[in-house]
């Protein structure tokens, strides 16, 4: 279940698929492993379970929980960089983390908020997780307009900046990053097992998996909101030192306005020459 691409990008006009067809037996697995999870843990988390349940009731009635965020359709949920930079439609910066396009999607990605979840919060505290998880959201939408630019200038394709793509996955790759870099919140030492075959260092899982994920599914959208969700959490686990530099920036930033804006000084006055004294007895 780790590499499941856990977004959609959007091909049709509503929030999920309709259609009758049988039950997915990756879901079930899925289902199955959520379900042991839950079971092993000591301490039930609230915050998680509130924000799993609040994933499932946006599936069942969308329209209805997507009028809370002003959106009617997939399209005014989603998260579009277009739309956020030149229409200013920043709502999509929250809303689209909670929207998923079908059953093993979100199934997949609430599996996964259960087992980092339950970790973070536990070592966080929930008001603290509850503000955490709200900030990577938004950050995470933040940095994949920032990277869908930057995916489009490097491989000249737009389809990064009009993608319309939500799910939990760039929210659930900077929980990753959190839990596997920051001494505060997880434990970045050992190494993390793919497949039973490659070990990778815990500090560079996330970014091992999106590659990965990359090779498997390969899509532009999809890379660009996984990308800016690692970002989002190594700015978060960096955020001292970034606050740090941004001080000292601004710092300089002002002596030199200062300087610059200062009236000029007077140059400095050249001392007059004193009349020498005339000797005596002389006219």
């Amino acid at each position: 279940a780790m590499f499941h691409p856990g977004v959609r990008v959007r091909h049709g006009p509503r929030f999920r698929g309709g259609g009758a067809r049988g039950v997915d037996p990756w879901l079930l697995v899925v289902l199955f492993q959520a379900f042991q999870r839950f079971q092993a843990m000591e301490r039930k988390p609230p915050v998680t379970i509130g924000l799993i349940v609040a994933c499932a009731v946006a599936f069942v009635v969308p329209e209805q929980v997507g009028a809370i965020f002003g959106a009617r359709t997939v399209d005014a949920a989603c998260l579009q960089p277009y739309s956020v930079v030149l229409k200013a439609e920043l709502m999509r910066l929250l809303s689209c983390s909670w929207f998923h396009g079908d059953e093993i999607s979100l199934a997949y990605n609430a599996s996964s908020l259960l087992w980092k979840g339950y970790q973070l919060e536990t070592r966080m505290g929930s008001e603290t997780f509850a503000m955490v998880t709200v900030m990577l959201s938004v950050l995470s939408s933040a940095c994949a307009v920032i990277t869908a630019g930057v995916l489009s200038l490097a491989f000249q394709n737009h389809d990064a900046l009009y993608a319309c793509t939500y799910g939990l996955s760039p929210l659930l790759f900077a929980l990753k990053v959190v839990l596997y870099n920051d001494p505060d919140a997880g434990d970045a030492r050992g190494n993390v097992s793919f497949f039973g075959l490659v070990d990778v260092p815990k500090r560079w899982a996330a970014l091992a998996e999106m590659g990965l994920l990359h090779l498997m599914h390969p899509s532009l959208a999809m890379l660009n909101v996984h990308a800016g969700g690692a970002l989002a959490g190594f700015t978060y686990v960096h955020r001292h030192r970034i606050l740090r530099q941004l001080a000292r920036f601004s710092a300089t930033a002002a002596r030199a306005a200062e300087g610059t804006g200062a009236a000029p000084r007077p140059p400095p006055r050249q001392p007059q020459p004193q009349p020498q004294p005339q000797p005596r007895g002389q006219e």
